[in-house]
């Protein structure tokens, strides 16, 4: 078959250092061409990525037929629009997360998709570390029984800087935008859907305009209840992963963010004695995504992080936020 040709838009550090990458070693894909509004910068990423097509337009880059997927890689509040602007040119998408800012935006994304019929999927890539496929794998076999207590702890040190992450008309958070989505996916994952949600934000060590620590309560529709604590002003990093049961807990350290190594465990009996014990290195979870996304082109089938994916994490991030604001519970819609 021909091989799926990509495009990024937005020449930033995740697509440098992540994205492209990722494509260039994904068997059937190639890079086509890069969009940043720097003409400057889309054609530097192209020469050193050999990449034959670089554009400051969009209208531009989508009118490059060698084009069929593109992943868009700008500040969260320009998803929206060139997500939909890239569906309507008949392009697959593939959008970083958060999917957007708002639960419209990311109803009318789906429907752009649906109305193109392209696909349309988010890049929660730690859905693919080998740590949560042992999880998903010893939560269906019922080796964890029943679930009650789901923990994600994600945090790094983001010192004051002029970057468009603290400013919450681009970001639209802190690290409850930029680390949260992740952790609910896994967490949403696990334990099914979500019932309501209690959120907490607060600036504990920098003066940000968004917030600096971010901590979301989640009661899942299964009875099981999940806490998931994000910050910018802690050492930590590599997240931790708890997932307990009546008959057994799983353990994961390392596995949430892109930590050199990692180490996960089953822990059962009266002793919590580890089983399943396991080590490891870095894994290319970005590399899993656009290959689950090229196959989910060829096969003309939904990703494994689907767009409903996206909106289902969407609901409680953003839920917890007007939780935060409210100061009471949020009911997390149906779909």
């Amino acid at each position: 078959m021909q091989p799926i040709g990509w495009g990024v838009i937005g020449c930033g550090r995740v697509a440098e250092h992540r994205v492209v990458p990722a494509i260039r070693r994904t068997s059937g894909a190639r890079m086509a061409a890069f969009c940043s509004r720097n003409a400057t910068r889309a054609a530097d990423f192209a020469r050193r990525f050999e990449a034959p097509g670089a554009y400051d337009s969009i209208d531009s880059f989508l009118n490059d037929d060698r084009v069929h997927a593109v992943y868009v890689a700008t500040p969260n509040d320009q998803h929206a629009d060139q997500v939909i602007t890239c569906l309507k040119a008949g392009k697959h998408v593939l959008t970083d997360k958060p999917m957007a800012l708002s639960i419209s935006q990311c109803e009318d994304m789906r429907a752009a998709a649906s109305r193109a019929g392209r696909i349309l999927g988010v890049c929660h890539q730690q859905r693919f570390h080998p740590a949560h496929a042992d999880c998903f794998r010893l939560i269906k076999a019922g080796a964890l029984g029943r679930l009650t207590i789901l923990r994600a702890e994600m945090g790094f040190l983001f010192r004051p800087a002029d970057a468009w992450r603290l400013r919450p008309n681009h970001a639209g958070g802190g690290p409850g935008m930029d680390l949260a989505p992740h952790a609910v996916d896994i967490l949403l994952k696990a334990a099914g859907p979500a019932k309501s949600v209690v959120g907490r934000v607060a600036n504990v060590r920098f003066d940000f305009e968004v917030e600096d620590f971010f901590h979301a309560q989640i009661d899942f529709e299964s009875g099981a209840v999940g806490l998931v604590e994000m910050t910018y002003c802690s050492h930590s990093y590599g997240g931790r992963l708890e997932i307990c049961g009546d008959e057994g807990s799983f353990v994961a350290d390392g596995s949430l963010m892109a930590a050199e190594r990692y180490r996960s465990a089953l822990m059962s009996g009266p002793s919590r004695t580890p089983s399943e014990a396991k080590e490891g290195e870095h894994r290319d979870c970005f590399g899993a995504a656009i290959e689950d996304f090229c196959g989910a082109i060829s096969a003309g089938r939904e990703p494994t992080v689907s767009s409903m994916d996206g909106l289902e994490v969407m609901r409680v991030v953003l839920g917890a936020y007007e939780s935060a604001k409210s100061g009471v519970a949020v009911r997390i819609a149906t779909s």
